[in-house]
């Protein structure tokens, strides 16, 4: 398990030591301006393309955070990137330290990379070979996590908690008058408490209803 320094997104120490090396610039590289420019001539065909499958968009919104993240890492490891033609080895790298740092992690990653990767296919936007295209498919199908032994689809072994990253969660210590008052204004309490007003005191049915003791009247 590699030792996780910084977080970011995908639990990943090569994200937070790109977006690290990022601030640290005072003016982006040339190869940098040269991806930016790609990928914003690239961002709306795969919107468009993610909303023809009637895709929402917070989940939209999250595979173009997911690209930004996986091209923060991949351009650490392949420099002159060429965000049409990616390279297996490089994709693959990406992945195997991400299930390292974060085994849930990679799952979201591959999903959203491969979404890209099949948009490319689809339009016909992808410049590398086929046969790169269907090895960085087959590694982008993949649903298991890396092992030190290979790759395990089976999942036999859960992981351990500490593993993962979970997000904060603050629950704030309320005193007794803000819990009321928080009661008080609920909707189900004050729909109980009008259904109640109108009922009022009730109305005594013993006293009107009819008595019978004997048997019920025949119809003519």
């Amino acid at each position: 398990m590699a030792q996780k320094n910084k977080k970011s997104r995908f639990g990943n120490p090569a994200k937070a030591a790109a977006d690290a090396a990022a601030r640290g610039k005072v003016a982006p590289s040339s190869a940098d301006e040269r991806l930016q420019r790609a990928m914003e001539s690239l961002a709306p065909g795969f919107v468009a393309w993610l909303e023809e499958q009637s895709r929402p968009n917070k989940s939209i919104d999250t595979s173009l955070l997911i690209l930004d993240d996986f091209f923060d890492m991949y351009r650490i490891i392949e420099p002159k990137t060429d965000p049409t033609a990616l390279v297996p080895e490089a994709v693959a790298e990406v992945m195997e330290v991400t299930a390292h740092a974060n085994p849930l992690g990679v799952l979201t990653l591959r999903a959203g990379v491969r979404d890209y990767v099949n948009y490319l296919a689809h339009a016909t936007l992808w410049t590398g070979s086929a046969d790169d295209l269907a090895t960085i498919q087959a590694e982008l199908a993949r649903t298991g996590r890396d092992t030190a032994e290979g790759f395990d689809d089976g999942f036999d072994e859960e992981p351990a908690v500490e593993d993962y990253e979970f997000a904060d969660v603050y629950i704030p210590e309320l005193t007794q008058e803000q819990t009321l008052e928080a009661v008080l204004e609920a909707p189900l309490w004050k729909n109980a408490m009008a259904l109640l007003d109108w009922i009022g005191d009730g109305k005594d049915l013993a006293a009107t209803a009819p008595c019978r003791t004997g048997p019920a009247p025949r119809p003519p």
